[in-house]
């Protein structure tokens, strides 16, 4: 499994610009804002707390299609030698297809889809397959 470039090294970049204008990812990706309560809810519901730095970007924009797709990674990827693509956040809340809790959640991935349960599934990726992007809880 790829590791990626590490999110305490970097530099915090300007997130203004971050989101793509998309009416499809509007319809099945973005929620309302998070609030403290849902937060909490969407965290008792997958079983994991959601980082901090994964909160503060869906409170610019919660859940769609970034602009910029590829993601630095360590290791080579199905899409890359050099990175992943992300095509897709999903949003924190229960409404939305997309969304963390949504009816193709994170919790549909790992049981009707089988991806490993290893915490949260949170991203998409522009695959001819379901390749998804997860927050990896297991203690390595």
């Amino acid at each position: 499994m790829p590791r990626f470039t590490d999110p305490q090294s970097a530099v915090v970049p300007d997130l203004s610009d971050f989101w793509e204008k998309s009416e499809y990812a509007d319809k099945e990706y973005v929620e309302t804002f998070p609030t403290d309560e849902m937060i909490q809810k969407v965290e008792l519901d997958l079983g994991y707390k959601l980082p901090r730095s994964y909160i503060d970007l869906m409170k610019t924009q919660n859940g769609g299609r970034p602009k910029k797709t590829n993601c630095p990674a360590y290791e080579g990827t199905s899409w890359a030698e050099t990175h992943v693509a992300v095509s897709g956040f999903q949003g924190i809340g229960f409404d939305k297809p997309w969304s963390l809790c949504g009816c193709i959640g994170s919790k549909e991935a790992i049981g009707e889809w089988q991806y490993p349960d290893i915490g949260i599934a949170f991203g998409e990726c522009p695959s001819g397959g379901h390749d998804k992007i997860f927050f990896d809880y297991r203690k390595n």
